[in-house]
């Protein structure tokens, strides 16, 4: 089964674990840069979809 005996799902542990490992590598400074990046990047994404948005289709009878 994908429970362990603590009630933790294996999955859940395993992404923990590479969590922990990418902390490890990079840091607490690289860690904060490499957030800062991604919400840099997902702000980019959202200023560029609400300059550009989606084109409605409106249907006539």
């Amino acid at each position: 089964t994908n429970t362990l005996t603590d009630g933790s799902s294996r999955r859940s542990r395993s992404r923990g674990a590479i969590l922990k490992a990418i902390v490890d590598t990079l840091g607490q400074t690289g860690v904060i840069i490499l957030g800062s990046l991604v919400s840099l990047f997902l702000i980019y994404r959202l200023y560029k979809r609400f300059k550009n948005p989606a084109t409605e289709v409106q249907y006539h009878k």
